[in-house]
């Protein structure tokens, strides 16, 4: 059964169950009346709709129901949410025991107050950093949760920082396979080690060699997760190709055929189809490993998610600072990160979380703490060995006359890598 946590006009704390459907406004037939000339007769409803999910509705009322400070017209409730109907904070409950549910109502200095539900959000809707408050995001939560049995390769396609390998991860767990989860960067294999971590080795096959089983027969009955795929060395691409038709290879010295029941998840950031143009990614390869493509929306595209996501990381790293008092955000400071574009996406926001909460000590979080920290990332977007990088391809890109491949070779690094620098540093 759901439930809506709200302040009514005495400032009392209440606790309001209902079924399939609640209505909010100043008549007295809705199941809350709030007596307020400035909210509407029928003000919002929260309707569960057949897809299962709870949605608040407002469409006609004068003065609006807000969201992170955002007017909402139709928005997909999940625990843990807060919406605002003029100064009346509510917070919908969905499956919880609410015997101890409280509302804390904050009071700071700029006049403001602010809800928090002091519980927390409810595992169906929280994996890791996996907040369901975005439509986009429930449907491909949905889709993960559907295509996680299949064994057909999985293609993860997004920014850095959008949560590809927690997808990884997600399609691994529901899919009940009895092996491991094994993440492998593909950015930072070496050429000349990269078959024998891959497929196993024997041992005398090269200087140093010994028995190894290798990142596949490893992940056996389980599932392995090509990071940052796009690096690949062309060379090793038909040698995992073979495997992904077969499920079988042959380890670095030996001439003998072992078997893997891995399944294969990839990821990248970069536009795949632009390197099989220019030849630095084969296409029978990408044909194999996208058999299914999911794609993550950028933070940005997201931004119903960025509040819940800044409060699971103020939980996450009020953990690791016992000493002070956690945090929260003041409306105003939830406006600064609404207004921020987020270009390292989740991860990025996580950051600025983990260095705001040393800056404030238990404090409340203003706007001043939020802009301070995101006013020098924008001034100082990359660190020192980052502009030292960017101006060194910039020069190899003049020196090369802007050919990629030229300017790859001239720096000693692999085709793949440029390009994939090129767009992160936006040269």
């Amino acid at each position: 059964m759901p439930y809506l946590l709200h302040m009514n006009q005495k400032g009392e704390n209440k606790v309001e169950p209902f079924s399939n459907t609640i209505t909010i406004g100043r008549s007295e037939t809705n199941q809350i009346f709030l007596e307020d000339q400035r909210i509407s007769r029928v003000h919002a409803t929260i309707i569960q709709e057949s897809n299962g999910y709870y949605y608040l509705i407002d469409e006609n009322s004068k003065n609006g129901t807000f969201v992170n400070g955002s007017r909402i017209t139709k928005y997909c409730l999940n625990d843990n949410i807060t919406f605002h109907i003029e100064r009346y904070p509510f917070t919908f409950i969905n499956d919880h025991n609410v015997n101890n549910a409280k509302i804390n109502i904050h009071e700071y200095n700029d006049q403001q107050t602010v809800c928090t539900p002091l519980f927390s959000p409810h595992d169906k809707f929280l994996k890791n950093e996996f907040v369901l408050t975005n439509q986009k995001m429930i449907e491909l939560y949905d889709l993960v949760k559907d295509i996680a049995p299949a064994t057909l390769p999985v293609l993860i396609l997004g920014e850095p920082g959008t949560g590809k390998e927690l997808i990884a991860s997600l399609l691994h767990e529901y899919s009940n396979r009895k092996g491991n989860f094994i993440p492998v960067n593909c950015a930072t294999m070496q050429k000349t080690t990269v078959e024998s971590e891959m497929f196993g080795s024997k041992k005398g096959a090269f200087t140093g060699a010994v028995d190894k089983k290798g990142t596949l027969k490893e992940a056996d009955k389980g599932t392995i997760f090509l990071d940052e795929i796009g690096d690949m060395d062309l060379e090793i691409q038909p040698k995992f190709l073979r495997f992904l038709e077969t499920q079988s290879f042959v380890p670095v010295g030996s001439n003998i055929d072992q078997t893997s029941n891995a399944r294969v998840i990839s990821a990248t950031n970069l536009n795949l189809d632009e390197m099989q143009q220019n030849k630095m990614f084969r296409k029978d390869f990408f044909d194999r490993i996208s058999k299914i493509k999911l794609e993550i929306p950028p933070l940005r595209d997201r931004q119903d998610e960025i509040i819940p996501l800044a409060n699971y990381f103020l939980d996450k790293y009020a953990k690791e600072f016992p000493i002070w008092k956690k945090p929260f955000l003041t409306q105003s400071a939830e406006r600064a990160l609404l207004s921020y574009h987020w270009p390292g996406n989740i991860r990025d926001l996580g950051n600025v979380i983990s260095n705001v909460m040393v800056q404030v000590r238990g404090r409340p979080i203003s706007k001043k703490d939020i802009l301070m920290l995101i006013d020098n990332k924008k001034d100082n977007p990359l660190s020192t060995i980052q502009n030292v990088e960017k101006e060194q391809i910039i020069q190899a890109l003049k020196v090369c006359n802007g050919n990629k491949v030229q300017a790859s070779k001239y720096l000693g690094i692999s085709r793949a890598s440029i390009y994939r620098k090129i767009k992160e540093y936006q040269i």
